[in-house]
C-alpha cells in the first residue's frame, strides 16, 4: 500500500539493517538521537524484529537517513556510506544460507558474473515487497537504478547524494569480487529525476 503521506510499506527487516549498521557506526547512544529526531521512539526500546512483516512506511526510512544528515552536517556524506556498507553486512549476516549458495556460485564466475549477481540481490533486497529496483548493462559499467528511491521519499535535494545507497552498492561488490569499485550517483530522485541512477566505475591507480 502507498500513501501520499508515508510512501510505501517497507518490511521490518530493512530497517533492522539500517538501525542496526547505524549503531555500529555512530554508537548506541548516537541512534538514541537519531531515532528521537526521526520521531521512532518506538524503537529506542526495541528494534524491529527481522522479518518480512510491513510495519514501516518510506517516510520513516527517509526521517532516519535526514536526521543522519541533518546530525552530522558535512560529515554525513562518509558516516552514510559506512553505514551503507554495513546495511550490506548486516544482509550476510542475516540471510547466511542464501549468502553462502551466491559465494558457491561465484567460485566458477568471472568478476563481472559475480558483480552482476551480487547487485541484482542488492536490487531484490531495495525492492522489497513490490517495488521497482534493477540493474542494467552499459558499455562502461554496470548502472543500478532504483525507481523507489525510499531514501529521498517527501525530500527535495539540489543534487544527487544518496550515500547510503552508494555505500551499499559498494559493499555488495567487493564482496563479490575483492575489489574496490567507484559508485557515483549521476541522477537523483530527490533532484527532481524520474529514479536514482547509480554507476559503477572501475577505481584508477
Amino acid at each position: 500500500m502507498v500513501t501520499v503521506t508515508h510512501g510505501r510499506e517497507l518490511t521490518n527487516a530493512r530497517m533492522r539493517r539500517l538501525l542496526l549498521a547505524l549503531e555500529a557506526v555512530i554508537g548506541r547512544a548516537g541512534l538514541m538521537t537519531i531515532l528521537r529526531q526521526a520521531r521512532l521512539h518506538r524503537f529506542t526500546g526495541d528494534l524491529p524484529q527481522y522479518n518480512r512483516e510491513l510495519r514501516l512506511h518510506a517516510a520513516e526510512y527517509s526521517g532516519v537517513i535526514q536526521a543522519v544528515e541533518s546530525y552530522f552536517g558535512r560529515g554525513a556524506r562518509g558516516t552514510l556510506i559506512r553505514v551503507g556498507r554495513g546495511v550490506f553486512d548486516q544482509l550476510l549476516v542475516h540471510q547466511r544460507w542464501q549468502a553462502l549458495q551466491y559465494r558457491v556460485a561465484f567460485l566458477t564466475q568471472p568478476p563481472a558474473a559475480r558483480m552482476q549477481r551480487a547487485l541484482a540481490w542488492l536490487a531484490d533486497e531495495l525492492a522489497q515487497p513490490n517495488g521497482h529496483v534493477e540493474v542494467l548493462n552499459a558499455l562502461h559499467g554496470l548502472i543500478l537504478v532504483d525507481h523507489e528511491s525510499d531514501g529521498v521519499f517527501g525530500r527535495r535535494r539540489e543534487a544527487p547524494g544518496c550515500w547510503l545507497t552508494v555505500g551499499k552498492i559498494q559493499a555488495a561488490i567487493f564482496w563479490a569480487t575483492g575489489q574496490e569499485h567507484d559508485v557515483v550517483e549521476t541522477e537523483c530522485k530527490g533532484a527532481g529525476a524520474a529514479a536514482c541512477r547509480f554507476e559503477v566505475r572501475e577505481l584508477r591507480p
